[in-house]
């Protein structure tokens, strides 16, 4: 009596084992549609931020006629500020012990030019319509939890028929921002930040850097 008591003890903890391991299992799979759910928002709202500042590009483009340099350049402010981590973007390119270096009174000035600068970069390459179009192709998350999301600017009359655009966002407590830009390959920081960063490595770097950025603005103007 005694070995068959303790055989379906053992075989009561063996179904034991067996049920709760089956427990846990269905909550690791829950947790793991749960995650995958999450992940698959947060890639969506990205995303939107994408597609709604891409649609303020192409309905200033179809305007091109009416709005002058100055009228993109109110026009497309709004949209790149709150699409935008102007911020980010600076600090990556100048790199943190540079901007460190900088005094309030600088970085303010920097980031005022810096911001006017990337304004007038939309204002003066979007400035006409001519049935060009962006398609969304996919986005996915880095390895630290930023979204890339990809898609195509179609331009029918255009000697490059389309450009791909990577745009790399990062969540911030305003939501999601587009931090880089890919076209075709080339990273928009990583262009700038070999350019920005010699300039700030030469004498009185930070003011003829200010002066650099101020005079692209101007050309873009004329």
């Amino acid at each position: 009596m005694f070995v068959l008591n303790k055989i379906k003890l053992f075989c009561l903890l063996i179904l034991s084992f067996g049920m709760a391991a089956t427990v846990v299992a269905a909550e690791n799979d829950d947790l793991t549609v749960a995650v995958e759910e999450v992940v698959v928002k947060e890639n969506s709202l990205a995303k939107e931020v994408v597609t709604e500042f891409q649609s303020v590009l192409i309905d200033a483009m179809k305007q091109g006629k009416a709005l002058s340099f100055e009228g993109r350049c109110e026009y497309f402010k709004d949209a790149i500020l709150k699409s935008h981590d102007v911020l980010k973007s600076l600090r990556t390119i100048v790199g943190s012990k540079e901007w460190r270096s900088f005094t309030d009174e600088q970085k303010t000035q920097l980031t005022d030019v810096f911001t006017q600068f990337i304004v007038s970069t939309y204002a003066f390459n979007f400035n006409s319509f001519s049935g060009e179009s962006f398609k969304y192709v996919s986005e996915h998350t880095t390895k630290k939890g930023n979204v890339v999301v990809r898609s195509v600017l179609y331009i029918p009359e255009g000697k490059r028929k389309k450009v791909t655009f990577d745009y790399a966002l990062k969540k911030s407590s305003e939501g999601w921002r587009i931090y880089n830009i890919a076209a075709d390959g080339v990273s928009d920081l990583a262009t700038r930040r070999s350019e920005y960063r010699r300039i700030l490595s030469a004498e009185d770097g930070f003011n003829a850097l200010i002066a650099i950025i101020n005079k692209k603005i101007d050309n873009y103007a004329k």
